[in-house]
């Protein structure tokens, strides 16, 4: 008998994005016996997958004495292979301490690499990239189909038909579900309550919807706790739903509000229409946004002094975040379902165009891309953002030339500035033609602005 052991012991919603691999190996290793290693947020999820024999719960094994005997256990399962889907350090030397012959892994870290008897390298600096197909890369080694993404989940009847009886004991039946998730866990901004309370108010005011209020863990009573309306079920003042009941709830609704976190990725594997409020610039949607095929997304690459969490002042940077900008973008996500337009279409499009472009610069041996009148960056790669059509490139901030004569440190271009702000080590200009900047291990990442031939980009002096 082969004993697999997958790891994926961090947040919830990072476990729901590892569903297909398990999955994937449930179905090319029909005989194998699959057992999973999760953090105690995920085990609610694990326990819902039939096809796992066995659930380890760990605590990120903080303590030394508990990490040993995590080992000492996991050593005398007598594992044929291990897949650690999680590149934190104390997973990737688990297997190679509980000498697991076969292991599988993340290359990027050159410190922990050698951990794994097959490193998989995988390109982190791609935008392109969604997260549940970089999990899916990690299967290669055992020659499996990484593009084969299966978006599965596992539901209790019984479950879903008290939550059915729930829902039409406070809801009108003849009228569509929408469901919005407050929270977001810790791991994300969470959807202003101003903003929820107004949008709210405006979809009763048609009269063609019931809404749907469910949060995490409430910090004390929040005034959206009080929101009371008719057709409006507020589960926000009870205790945190069970894992299942939530996605149940989620499963018999029509529309998903929500931020970037767990629950929001289960809507999205039940293939329902997501409302997706994306605010950390540090967590692109292309890398962590909607699976489903009709989404909204709700997004402002704007300048500012923080680098999100822990630093981020919602004050200051989520001021664009109203009621009536989530109705605005709600009536267009409506408009794709009514008209049968998945987004998939545009990403399409957008792959396309992009493509389109890296071969017309290929062929001109373009090796410079211009930026405003009098400069320019060397261009090191080009990305977008597939779910909103946003364009990225990734610039080499030691090669720039002003009025062609290089320098060792960028000067400011004063044709470019019309105000600054501090955004990481750069300074941008906050002008119509510039997007973002996005700083990574992998360097410096512009953004392309809506309707922008070219960004307007300086350093500091």
């Amino acid at each position: 008998m082969i004993k697999i052991l997958i790891q994926r012991a961090d947040r919830l919603g990072d476990l729901v994005l590892a569903l297909p691999v398990l999955e994937r190996l449930n179905e090319t290793l029909p005989h194998a016996e699959l057992h999973l290693l999760v953090s105690p947020i995920g085990k609610p999820l694990a326990a819902t997958l039939p096809f796992i024999k066995k659930m380890i719960v760990t605590h990120s094994a903080k303590k030394k004495r508990s990490y040993w005997k995590l080992i000492q256990s996991i050593k005398h399962e007598h594992y044929s292979l291990y897949l650690s889907l999680w590149n934190h350090p104390k997973m990737a030397y688990l297997g190679f301490l509980a000498q697991i012959p076969i292991r599988i892994g993340d290359a990027t870290n050159p410190t922990l690499r050698w951990l794994y008897t097959h490193p998989v390298p995988q390109s982190w600096k791609n935008f392109c990239k969604h997260q549940a197909f970089f999990n899916m890369e990690l299967l290669k080694p055992l020659h499996s189909n990484a593009l084969l993404l299966t978006k599965k989940l596992y539901i209790n009847s019984a479950t879903e038909e008290k939550v059915r009886l729930l829902m039409l004991k406070s809801l009108n039946p003849n009228k569509r579900v929408v469901l919005i998730f407050t929270d977001s866990g810790g791991s994300n901004l969470s959807l202003p309550e101003h903003a929820i309370k107004t949008f709210c108010d405006r979809l009763l005011e048609n009269q063609l919807f019931n809404i749907v209020l469910i949060g995490g863990k409430q910090k004390g009573l929040s005034p959206l706790c009080f929101y009371k309306a008719k057709d409006v079920l507020n589960l926000l003042d009870h205790p945190s739903l069970p894992l299942p009941e939530l996605m149940a709830f989620i499963k018999l609704s029509d529309f998903y509000v929500g931020p970037d976190t767990g629950p929001t990725h289960i809507a999205s594997f039940l293939e329902k229409p997501i409302l997706y409020f994306s605010a950390l610039k540090s967590n692109p949607p292309s890398r962590w946004g909607p699976l489903s095929s009709y989404f909204s997304i709700i997004r402002k690459d704007y300048l500012s002094p923080h680098f999100c969490k822990p630093s981020c002042n919602p004050r200051i940077c989520l001021h664009y975040m109203t009621g009536d900008l989530l109705y605005t973008h709600f009536q267009s996500l409506l408009l794709q379902v009514q008209k049968r337009l998945p987004l998939s279409e545009k990403e399409q499009e957008t792959r396309e165009r992009i493509e389109r472009e890296r071969r017309e610069a290929e062929r001109e041996n373009r090796n410079y891309m211009h930026f405003g009148n009098n400069a320019e960056v060397q261009i090191n790669d080009i990305a977008f953002d597939a779910s909103t059509g946003a364009a990225y490139f990734q610039v080499n901030t030691n090669r720039y030339t002003v009025h062609n004569q290089s320098v060792t440190r960028p000067r400011i271009i004063p044709a470019l500035v019309t105000e600054q702000r501090q955004a990481g080590n750069f300074r941008l200009s906050d002008d119509s033609i510039f997007g973002a900047c996005i700083n990574t291990p992998d360097g410096v990442w512009i953004k392309l602005a809506d309707g922008a031939r070219t960004p307007a980009w300086f350093a500091d002096e």
